[in-house]
């Protein structure tokens, strides 16, 4: 029987643990990666920060 690999763990350098959960699920979700996702959502902090410059 041929030895299996093993899986290799991922360790996302996000700034929030909610952030970590919404990027894994956003990930899964569209079948992208989570590093992918966690730059799509980054951008799309920025992007809101820069339309509303109260916050």
């Amino acid at each position: 029987m041929a030895k299996r690999k093993s899986k290799r763990i991922r360790v996302l350098s996000l700034p929030s643990p909610e952030l970590i959960v919404e990027a894994t699920f956003f990930a899964r979700k569209c079948g992208i990666t989570t590093d992918e996702a966690s730059a799509l959502i980054a951008r799309a902090n920025k992007a809101e920060k820069i339309r509303d410059p109260e916050r």
